[in-house]
């Protein structure tokens, strides 16, 4: 069997398929660099026509697929135009090696691409190299080092803390409770006491009774609750708010009242009472109510070895009526005497001055 002789096909020519033969020898003058150079030992004349005449009978009796489709002729014809065009410029020798020149300038940008893409790479690969570096010996100090068992640690610290705020919680809400519930039993002695003192004291009857009446704020929180104070009264049956719906001496009388109610409440022990001019735009009935009730209390004080009540006032009938009710009033005692304050003048320079002078009980005038 001979060896198969190289063949040279004229590509822009020829309607079949390019390959036809191979040989598996080396040219020394055909290079990459020298397509376009020509060996002699090729035979550039050789036509091979003859060897695929087979092939074109076989072409020329093969059913034409595109007759029955009048509508793809002009498509024919075009592409046709364009294949004239495409040979048209293949034959010509300085067109073929512009195209070669713009391939390799193609093919040359394309690999300084790549090469810039590797470099960029190869730049952040050796960025990556100098950060896990600084990381290994930032690991290797003192503040990571051990950071397993400090981890632990302190996420068993963590739970600790968390259980504790827990049962912070559970506590803070017990004694807000047991808060709110001493609250509400001392608001309820301290209108007892209010109730009592004012049935005792109060000789009108368009007021049954009087009461604190307390309210949390709705801007007060939790953490920082606030509450409201009212003074409500009883009036036919009713609760109304006692402010502007009452004289002036209803309101002197009901703060006395409520203040001997908190003294009672929150001050068993306390050894100083004073009442600064307390008979003030009260009328006759009331006076003689409030010294018959601040002669109870001073009853009910009696056993107290420290207990001062002060009176401070102008009106000398008042003290009068205390007198005449500690007199009557089992378990009272009279006061020996008491001490008046009196404006003088200095006859030497003619200026006003205070005088206190201690005068005996008796010496009081009706």
């Amino acid at each position: 069997e001979t060896e198969p002789k190289p063949k040279f096909f004229f590509f822009y020519n020829e309607y079949r398929g390019a390959y036809y033969d191979y040989t598996d020898r080396t040219s020394t003058v055909v290079l990459p660099t020298r397509p376009f150079a020509q060996d002699s030992n090729i035979d550039y004349d050789y036509d091979s026509d003859e060897e695929f005449a087979a092939n074109d009978a076989q072409v020329e009796d093969a059913e034409d697929l595109n007759d029955d489709d009048d509508d793809d002729d002009g498509d024919d014809v075009e592409m046709e135009e364009e294949d004239d065009d495409e040979n048209a410029l293949s034959t010509d020798p300085d067109q073929s090696k512009e195209n070669l020149n713009l391939a390799i300038e193609k093919v040359k940008s394309q690999i300084q691409a790549v090469e810039a893409n590797t470099n960029r790479t190869l730049g952040a690969k050796e960025q990556h190299i100098v950060i896990k570096r600084q990381k290994k010996k930032e690991l290797m100090q003192d503040d990571f080092r051990d950071v397993d068992d400090k981890y632990l640690s302190k996420k068993q610290e963590h739970a600790a803390l968390s259980h504790m705020c827990i049962d912070l919680d559970v506590f803070w809400n017990s004694v807000d409770k047991a808060l709110q519930e001493y609250h509400a039993t001392k608001i309820k002695k301290i209108n007892d006491h209010i109730r009592e003192l004012w049935q005792h004291t109060y000789r009108g009857e368009d007021i049954d009774l009087i009461e604190i009446v307390s309210g949390e704020e709705a801007s007060s929180s939790r953490a920082n609750r606030s509450y409201n104070y009212q003074v409500q009264m009883s009036k036919s049956g009713a609760m109304v708010d006692m402010r502007y719906r009452c004289s002036a001496g209803q309101r002197v009388l009901a703060s006395i009242v409520i203040r001997l109610a908190l003294a009672q409440e929150f001050g068993l022990n306390f050894g100083v009472l004073c009442l600064d001019e307390p008979t003030c735009n009260l009328d006759q009935a009331n006076r003689e109510s409030l010294a018959h009730g601040l002669v109870r209390l001073i009853a009910l004080r009696s056993t107290q070895a420290n207990f001062q009540l002060v009176v401070i006032t102008h009106d000398e009938a008042f003290i009068n009526l205390m007198r005449n009710e500690l007199q009557v009033s089992a378990g009272g005692s009279l006061p020996e005497h008491f001490w008046r304050l009196s404006r003088q003048k200095n006859p030497s320079n003619d200026k006003f001055y205070s005088r206190i002078t201690k005068e005996p009980i008796e010496n009081l005038t009706v």
